[in-house]
């Protein structure tokens, strides 16, 4: 039985998206093709390679095509105008751009932005520090607009079991059981990345990219400017975790977590956590001094 077959035969035995409704399948189907397709360096649209992240995307996908089949749906229909954010003719700008600094280089984090504010970062080391909420906004774009406050779970009820804790009774229900994790207070965030691939210039709507090759350098750094500043916050940061929210079965630490849609962002962000809850925060800018003797700026533009 090959890889395909197996998915499909697993999938049947736990059919997680049964009672998704069509609309829901479509979006997840979107979401999954988004981080299923890659820009290669060459400018070829491709699927992932069968590595461990190419075979995760690729048993969703199989799973989701599985679920069309069972529905007598055609999962051709409806896909998002959002996956044309793959765009060969950006990737040579965005390689040439990586070319000039040497490359693509690991243990470093990649900050997208504007080239002006991201100049201002490198000779300055100036940051603009936003609210978490400010990512809620309905003029963002698809890859940047997200509610950070909040993550929702989606279970099965044939695994769920739900007591009325008044009569002792068993509740059976019908539909899927969606379980909000929300923050009682907002927090600021800043976001980076840990890759750099050639679709992010176009996602993030900018023509820069600020390199930083010592990161415990500007995390102590980030550290020393935010405490002057918010010395009433507590200070973090970590790699993001991506969720599907159809199969996580814990409490996501909502700080750090994002819906599995975002995945290819492969994010790393540092927070400002108020050590009393707070849901009127304003932006604020640090300067950490010139970043040159350990980061470099790219620019598709020129």
């Amino acid at each position: 039985m090959n890889y395909h077959e197996l998915w499909k035969y697993k999938y049947k035995q736990n059919r997680y998206m049964e009672l998704l409704s069509n609309e829901e399948l479509e979006v997840r189907k979107n979401d999954i093709f988004s981080n299923l397709m890659i820009l290669s360096s060459e400018g070829k649209i491709l699927f992932r390679e069968i590595n461990s992240d190419g075979k995760y995307w690729m048993s969703l996908w199989i799973e989701i095509l599985e679920e069309f089949k069972l529905r007598n749906e055609n999962y051709q229909n409806n896909f998002s105008k959002e996956i044309s954010i793959l765009k060969p003719d950006l990737k040579t700008k965005a390689k040439i751009a990586i070319e000039k600094v040497g490359g693509i280089k690991d243990k470093c984090i990649y900050k997208y932005g504007k080239y002006k504010y991201n100049l201002d970062s490198l000779k300055n080391g100036k940051f603009r520090i936003s609210p978490a909420s400010s990512y809620n906004d309905s003029s963002l774009n698809h890859a940047i607009k997200d509610n950070e406050l909040v993550f929702d779970i989606i279970h099965n009820p044939k695994n769920t079991s739900i007591t009325n804790t008044k009569n002792n009774l068993k509740i059976n229900p019908t539909s899927n059981i969606k379980i909000t994790h929300e923050l009682k207070t907002d927090y600021y965030v800043q976001c980076f990345s840990l890759g750099y691939t050639y679709r992010e210039f176009t996602d993030f709507n900018c023509d820069s990219c600020l390199i930083i090759y010592d990161i415990n350098k500007f995390i102590q750094k980030i550290n020393e400017a935010l405490y002057k500043k918010r010395s009433d916050f507590d200070f973090d940061f970590d790699t993001v975790q991506y969720i599907d929210p159809l199969k996580y079965k814990d409490d996501p630490i909502v700080f750090f977590s994002k819906h599995f849609k975002y995945s290819y962002q492969n994010e790393f962000r540092i927070v400002l956590i108020p050590k009393e809850p707070s849901t009127n925060l304003e932006e604020f800018y640090i300067e950490i001094g010139s970043m040159e003797e350990y980061a470099k700026l790219i620019v598709i533009n020129q």
